[in-house]
């Protein structure tokens, strides 16, 4: 997974990022269009990314619902650590049906990974609060991805 990006990619996603809120968790569109309507991922492919959707799900949500500041920045970081882990692996197996959706999720693990870096050991509220445009363009940009994902999986 590579965390350089252009800066325009980067500053679309603050800006999407801003206009959406958290909410963005609470539905998922069905009508959305996006390449997955054109994928046509081999089995394997398709097995390994549709794997890992739940995964990816479940730590994204702990991660936009860490309270930074009851629960401190050791808990955002292993909970980030955690979707990071998920996020590339999901983004590893999904990048060749997926390119722009996984490139977007890699865009926005980048910055919010600086933000958090940038977060001290206890932070206030005013810390805590710079970090949720960041926050946002991580579960905007992940669920795109996660849309797509199933979007294109057989359904169970």
């Amino acid at each position: 997974m590579t965390t350089s990006t252009p800066g325009s990619r980067r500053l679309l996603l603050f800006a999407v990022s801003g206009i959406l809120g958290l909410s963005v968790l609470a539905g998922c569109s069905s009508d959305s269009t996006t390449a997955t309507e054109s994928a046509a991922p081999s089995d394997t492919a398709s097995a390994a990314y549709c794997s890992g959707v739940d995964q990816v799900t479940s730590s994204l949500e702990a991660l936009v619902n860490t309270k930074i500041v009851q629960e401190g920045t050791a808990t955002l970081k292993t909970r980030f650590d955690a979707f990071k882990a998920d996020a590339g692996s999901l983004v590893d197996s999904a990048s060749a049906a997926f390119a722009t959706e996984t490139a977007a999720v890699e865009a926005s693990i980048a910055t919010l990974e600086n933000n958090v870096a940038n977060l001290t050991d206890s932070p206030s509220a005013a810390g805590a609060a710079s970090i949720q445009p960041a926050l946002q363009g991580v579960a905007t940009s992940t669920n795109a991805l996660i849309d797509a994902v199933k979007g294109a999986c057989p359904t169970s």
